[in-house]
């Protein structure tokens, strides 16, 4: 009787997969649904401790035996998946693919909300935090809460001071990874975010978003004691310290 009940729970999970029908099984923490009961389990680990699979060569630890692997390419160096366009290296594939977004544009999952646009769907789910205002993940040294755990490991180390990656030219390390591969372009003079109207190239997304600016003419800071608007939020505080001197004298 208990091996039936087994093989028909297996059948039914496998019909659903053809008739779409899915019994969805949710996370009290943070809301994410899951087709069956196993994956909801191995998510609810992100929320708790229970981490069994720990790095050899820094205090990391995680859910799953494969995010450890990919994990140690971070000390190794190996970075197997690389970009055709910037040769920006990945450990993961899923990673190159998201990141080849930057290149075209292209950000499929929008928000029924506000319309705004993201390259992933996670980033997407993180996006609607700012509108329900939901914080799921807390440091347990001071507290401060976070909508994704991402931010959450990069604000811990900031109460660590662990540094993990380093610049293989002059040494100098960083708290992210994403800004070793900023500062990287420093040595390698890499411009890989082009200005489609003038060509101009930047080493930095947010340089070249701020460049277009100049083009369409957008200036989306505005000064809240006068009607003064600009491209950048430090030309709008340069600005701003002018209505301060005027208030000293």
């Amino acid at each position: 009787m208990e091996m039936y009940t087994k093989e028909k729970s297996l059948l039914d999970t496998h019909v659903q997969a053809h008739v779409g029908k899915k019994t969805l099984h949710t996370c009290k923490t943070c809301g994410s649904s899951f087709s069956n009961k196993s994956n909801l389990t191995r998510h609810k680990r992100t929320h708790s401790q229970d981490k069994p699979h720990a790095c050899a060569l820094c205090s990391a630890r995680f859910v799953e035996m494969y995010a450890l692997t990919v994990h140690m390419r971070s000390h190794t160096g190996n970075m197997p998946h690389a970009c055709d366009i910037c040769e920006a290296t990945f450990a993961v594939k899923s990673s190159l693919q998201q990141h080849l977004r930057t290149h075209t544009g292209e950000r499929p999952h929008m928000c029924n909300i506000c319309g705004t646009s993201c390259f992933t769907s996670s980033a997407l789910k993180v996006h609607q935090r700012q509108h329900s205002g939901e914080k799921p993940y807390s440091c347990g040294v001071c507290f401060a809460r976070f909508a994704n755990n991402s931010n959450l490991k990069t604000h811990a180390r900031t109460h660590t001071g662990q540094k993990p990656y380093s610049c293989k030219v002059c040494g100098t390390s960083f708290l992210q990874k994403s800004t070793l591969n900023v500062h990287a372009r420093i040595h390698s003079g890499e411009r890989p975010f082009v200005c489609k109207v003038c060509a101009f190239a930047f080493s930095q997304c947010a340089a070249l978003e701020k460049h277009v600016r100049i083009h369409t003419g957008e200036k989306p800071y505005s000064c809240g004691v006068c009607a003064a608007a600009f491209v950048t939020s430090t030309h709008l505080k340069r600005h701003t310290q002018s209505h301060r001197k005027d208030k000293i004298v």
